[in-house]
């Protein structure tokens, strides 16, 4: 065990007592108050950690990578009750933010939140950032309004349906990933091969 968990590891223990008598305090306190109280009763450690850190002694021991590095371990350190009690408090589309197994529990609290305007531009966003994670999540969720969404227009082309102008943006923006995604599945439903044979897209030229 190195240094820096072995002084986590001591804070923790100095600090463990005094998480549980104020938890136990919370039960009979309203719920600002509890959220308040928990508030300080989880930045103890993270407080006295820090300023052990900028002092001289832990100054000149770790560099500034590594007490980075402390301040992260001490947070995910911290008791599971309090962990809880603090996550009651977040919104669940924020939670959807916070790891993928949260993501899993709570996006579908995300799209409430976004203006059903602008839904296709968070898809092409996701596109655009290849995050082939919340992708494959929209994918399963969206697959037969996608398929069944034919003759979708963007940008002077009409794609032969949603997927295939996804899997297009993929091209114009480098997403590899989501790319691989797609074009397994178009390969799935008869699309993926010989697609200029299809004519899965057309181009429109405007008469001026």
């Amino acid at each position: 065990m190195d240094s820096i968990s072995q002084y986590i590891i001591l804070k923790e223990k100095q600090h463990q007592k005094r998480f549980e008598d104020k938890l136990l305090d919370t039960k009979l306190l309203e719920p600002k108050t509890i959220k308040k109280n928990v508030w300080h009763c989880s930045t103890d450690v993270n407080n006295e950690v820090n300023n052990d850190v900028n002092n001289e002694v832990i100054s000149n021991k770790f560099d500034e990578k590594t007490k980075n590095k402390m301040f992260i371990d001490n947070l995910n350190r911290m008791p599971s009750d309090v962990i809880n009690i603090i996550q009651s408090f977040v919104p669940n589309n924020v939670l959807a933010l916070l790891s993928k197994k949260l993501y899993y529990a709570n996006h579908s609290y995300i799209r409430p939140t976004i203006n059903k305007h602008k839904y296709e531009e968070y898809i092409r966003s996701m596109v655009r950032q290849d995050n082939d994670f919340v992708f494959h999540t929209l994918l399963n969720e969206n697959i037969v309004k996608w398929i069944e969404l034919k003759n979708y227009y963007y940008n002077g082309a009409i794609y032969y349906n949603y997927l295939i102008f996804l899997r297009s943006y993929c091209d114009d923006h480098g997403s590899i990933k989501i790319k691989g995604i797609l074009t397994k599945f178009l390969e799935e439903l008869g699309l993926g091969k010989n697609q200029h044979k299809k004519k899965t897209v057309r181009y429109i030229r405007w008469i001026t």
